[in-house]
């Protein structure tokens, strides 16, 4: 399915090359009832575009016919990459501090609720900047995530925090020496370190910026991978993240009982489903938050996992809500999933223009779950594409993976700067709009 551009008009927008060409070299746009001239896609492609297209129709499809119409206030987000962990010493430098306040200009133009933080154990972690020999302080970065809470609050947006592990392949600080120091104190000792640590880090956040939505952990199959096995196994099971939250959420409650914000946990829909529903049974949890990327491993469907785990959740606990702070189209197909490709290697295909219309269905699909599903806040990933893709042709796009995603930024940074944006920017500003 190909879907138009929103109506939205041009004075609505800070800048009128908002609603000309992309400025990246992506697609050329529109507005009102004009469709998109969308590029043709590629012979490389076609065979994944065809499929995830079919998906995502069969998807939309089966919403359409059981969702009654109704709408929910869910908050629609945005992921702010300027303050992500993962960039390490970059969030402390000017350079760092203006890219910051570009983007939250940006997406309050955009209409955003949310501005959704990453913010990565062990960065606000002392003693793991004394094991690396950091001159960078964890309260210099307690201070900095401060900051960036006032300034998105300033901005008329609500602060999401998710609280995961610097992610090795995409940090500049790799944690994984520090990890498995820790590792040296035996296996019943290291999970009680990491246990107090990332719960100091957790009553930190809580101090320094008050979120509205806390994620105390996500997609935990992902954070057991980052710190690695311990005796022989994962860090822990559903049963041990379950426990973790729980006793994070006692200090917080502890040393912050002024905090008013709500506490999360969460998974992924292409991870075992008893961790969901393990978060599902904590009391003091308000809400349980869904990933979702792949569509399909040929046999689950990871998109409609989010209507009916929520189903799933509700019926352990009728008061919980139910978020999606983390999606976005991954374009893989079902054989290279079982193939083991790379993320990297699937996310560097984001870059392109010809996937607009599939982007945009995604989000609109997203939209749709989020009111039928009564979703308490809805936040798609890479923020990047709502400002600009490059064109396939483009002679100028690197040939490695890391190389395309780093492109990416390049293209969407002045964008950003001059609040123009993408046809699936401007359709994920109607979305907010509506």
């Amino acid at each position: 399915m190909r879907y138009q551009l929103p109506v939205l008009l041009c004075a609505a927008l800070t800048m009128a090359a908002a609603c000309s060409d992309d400025g990246g070299g992506g697609s050329s746009g529109g507005s009102g009832s004009t469709p998109v001239n969308w590029p043709t896609v590629p012979s490389a492609y076609s065979a994944l575009y065809s499929e995830l297209d079919g998906y995502l129709d069969a998807e939309e499809a089966q919403i359409d016919a059981q969702w009654s119409g109704s709408r929910y206030a869910t908050d629609f987000g945005v992921q702010l990459d300027a303050a992500n962990g993962n960039r390490g010493p970059a969030l402390l430098t000017a350079a760092g501090q203006q890219k910051l306040n570009d983007q939250i200009a940006a997406f309050a133009a955009m209409g955003a609720d949310v501005l959704k933080i990453d913010i990565t154990y062990p960065l606000l972690t002392q003693a793991y900047h004394n094991f690396e020999g950091h001159t960078q302080t964890a309260q210099d970065f307690i201070n900095y995530y401060a900051s960036v809470a006032s300034a998105g609050r300033a901005a008329g947006m609500k602060i999401a925090v998710e609280h995961g592990t610097l992610f090795t392949g995409y940090t500049v600080w790799d944690p994984a020496a520090y990890f498995a120091d820790m590792k040296t104190a035996g296996p019943s000792q290291v999970r009680i370190d990491y246990a107090v640590q990332k719960a100091a880090e957790a009553v930190a956040i809580a101090q320094a910026m008050a979120p509205d939505y806390f994620a105390l952990i996500d997609e935990v199959e992902t954070q057991n991978t980052l710190f690695g096995p311990v005796g022989g196994t994962v860090l822990y099971g559903p049963s041990g993240w379950a426990s973790y939250v729980q006793y994070a959420i006692g200090q917080v409650q502890s040393a912050a009982p002024a905090f008013g914000g709500k506490f999360g946990a969460g998974s992924a829909t292409w991870e075992d489903r008893s961790y969901a529903l393990a978060f599902a049974g904590v009391s003091a949890l308000d809400y349980v938050d869904l990933h979702v990327y792949p569509l399909t491993n040929g046999v689950a469907d990871y998109m409609l996992n989010v209507a009916s785990w929520a189903d799933d959740i509700r019926a352990v606990d009728s008061t919980k809500a139910v978020s999606v702070g983390e999606c976005w189209l991954y374009k893989a197909s079902v054989s290279e999933l079982s193939g083991g490709i790379a993320n990297v290697s699937v996310f560097a295909r984001d870059l392109y223009s010809f996937w607009q219309p599939l982007d945009i269905q995604f989000l609109e699909i997203l939209y749709k779950l989020a009111n039928y599903k009564e979703l308490l806040f809805v936040v798609p990933y890479w923020s990047q594409y709502h400002f600009a893709y490059a064109d396939y042709d483009d002679p100028n796009v690197p040939a490695t993976d890391a190389g395309k995603l780093a492109y990416s930024y390049t293209l969407a940074d002045p964008n950003i700067t001059a609040q123009a944006f993408s046809p699936t920017g401007q359709h994920y500003m109607d979305i907010m709009s509506r």
